[in-house]
């Protein structure tokens, strides 16, 4: 099965999706068909790099610092 005809089930909670800013896909939609799968919300973050060089330096620091404060945010609401 392709990606392309993958469709996502509804999540019950937000969703949170990191992204290169630079990419050969040209797309339309800038949250690659996630708009609307989570119930309670999608949050978009675009890292600066390109996507094959998203998890090299200096992307992976960015991404890592992102990543961080969203799961300490999702800890805080928790608790």
């Amino acid at each position: 099965m392709s990606s392309k005809c993958y469709i996502p089930d509804s999540y019950p909670g937000k969703i949170t999706l990191f992204k290169a800013k630079h990419t050969a896909i040209t797309s339309s939609d800038p949250t690659n068909g996630w708009e609307g799968v989570a119930e309670e919300g999608l949050e978009v973050y675009n890292i600066h790099g390109a996507h094959s060089k998203i998890l090299s330096e200096p992307s992976v620091r960015i991404l890592a610092e992102k990543m961080k404060a969203c799961l300490q945010s999702a800890l805080d609401i928790d608790s």
